[in-house]
């Protein structure tokens, strides 16, 4: 592999590469991957081998260095970032005067937008170290490429060692083919591949740890003796802040492992004292099983809830991140008198709603003459207090949400404030839709920092 790294580049690796470029600081090497048992280098998690060669760096000797204690691994699970694998290059590099350096390099494989698998497989990111090991102080970083004619020439090199002919040889070395190809499907082209009923004899999907400490479960019951549960993760003592889900779904809408930040770990990392709640219409509640309303969540779970998080904290009030039905029955339960709420995040729907096309179909298949059959009079029993929405508010609405329009809490918005004065901001965020705004791929970047925010200022 060859490329450019800077000595005078100790944080970004592009600009170690564009730096060294300028310079003309190259950086080339020439390695042998060695493994001494291929069925225990597949089959364990770190997919480990040695690795020995040369390295040709001029910013750190005029003459070739050589690589010492090389370990290699290939496509090792990242612990940090869901489905993402990681190709690791670690080893010494000493001089013909015993001076010594270290190398980390490491590709990321992962499916991002486009068809990237080339780069990710070619691409080495390096870190130089002043010393033997990784302990070192960094003293350059860089960036390696391999060129379509040495990746050809390196496919020609694996090779079989030991093996008891040729037959196992050859075996051995399409073994080794099925694994690296098979990754690279599964990273690249599995969400491709056509649709298969649920294979119970799969393995289970590898979850990552998620960064938080450990959690603390309350069953909670309500007035109405319905058992619901709130979930706490304490980091630190800003908060307490609710996280309340939406309909169909639960609170782990909050704390999904597939994506590499979720809302429940951008919170924590923040010091938060984060409880998740499960209300009656969790799926992972037996009450979910049950017949209810909107008016029971309002009048029954979300007093229950918020009162058993100031029993169990002492603090004065709590702060709430509502989602969709969620923040619909909160809503509700404010404008019935619910107490103890200071501020809340708002997503996708508060008192009002306009919704898409397909909605309003569904929607006009029932026949109001049922309804009035079945006791839905329909008294407008809330609107009527919004003067108890007086609190800081900030709402969050996907621009391409297609279940409840934008529109939805600009009305809401435009109502409070003028009932109540400038209490609320609002962010429609571009190229979301509905649920994404809570675990997008990237809604740690586009959309936690507007509720950190919020949560900061109501403190």
């Amino acid at each position: 592999m060859t490329g450019y790294f800077s000595n005078r580049e100790t944080e970004d690796y592009q600009r170690g590469k564009d730096q060294g470029e300028a310079d003309d600081s190259s950086f080339a090497f020439t390695l042998t991957v060695i493994s001494d048992d291929l069925e225990i280098m597949l089959e364990s998690e770190q997919h480990t081998a040695k690795m020995l060669g040369s390295v040709n760096a001029p910013a750190l000797s005029d003459h070739p260095l050589t690589v010492t204690g090389g370990d290699f691994n290939l496509f090792i699970r990242s612990q940090d970032e869901a489905g993402v694998r990681r190709m690791v290059y670690q080893m010494g590099l000493t001089d013909e005067n015993g001076r010594s350096w270290f190398m980390y390099g490491f590709k990321r494989v992962h499916d991002d937008k486009g068809f990237d698998l080339w780069e990710d497989t070619t691409t080495l990111f390096i870190t130089i170290h002043d010393g033997p090991d990784s302990d070192a102080p960094v003293c350059g970083e860089g960036i390696l490429k391999i060129l379509p004619e040495d990746f050809a020439t390196q496919a020609t090199t694996i090779q079989a060692r030991n093996a008891a002919s040729m037959k196992d040889a050859a075996m051995a070395v399409a073994q080794f083919g099925r694994f690296f190809s098979g990754v690279l499907y599964e990273t690249y082209t599995g969400p491709l591949a056509p649709f298969q009923l649920y294979n119970p004899d799969l393995p289970a999907r590898t979850k990552r740890p998620l960064r938080v400490g450990d959690a603390t479960e309350y069953k909670v019951i309500t007035e109405d003796g319905v058992e619901i549960l709130l979930t706490r993760y304490q980091a630190g003592t800003k908060g307490p802040v609710i996280l309340s889900h939406g309909l169909g779904v639960s609170s782990k809408i909050f704390s999904l492992d597939t994506i590499d930040t979720n809302v429940l770990e951008y919170l924590y990392a923040e010091d938060y004292d984060v409880w998740l709640l499960d209300y009656r219409a969790s799926i992972e509640l037996p009450a979910s099983k049950a017949q209810f309303t909107g008016d029971d969540i309002a009048k029954y779970d979300y007093p229950a809830a918020v009162a058993r998080v100031l029993e169990e904290t002492g603090a004065e009030s709590v702060q709430m991140v509502v989602h969709c039905f969620g923040s619909t029955t909160f809503f509700m339960s404010m404008m019935a008198g619910l107490q103890g709420v200071r501020s809340a995040v708002v997503s996708q729907v508060a008192t009002h709603m306009k919704t898409g096309v397909l909605t309003r179909i569904k929607s006009g298949l029932y026949v109001p003459s049922l309804l009035e059959e079945l006791g839905a009079d329909g008294d407008e029993v809330y609107l009527p207090h919004v003067d108890k929405l007086a609190i800081p508010m900030t709402f969050i609405h996907g621009a391409e949400n297609a279940a409840f329009l934008p529109e939805s809490t600009k009305i809401t918005y435009d109502l409070l404030t003028e009932t109540n004065g400038d209490l609320y901001t609002r962010h429609v965020i571009p190229l979301y839709g509905h649920i994404d705004c809570i675990y997008g791929k990237n809604a740690a970047r586009d959309v936690y920092p507007y509720i950190l925010e919020h949560l900061e200022k109501t403190l």
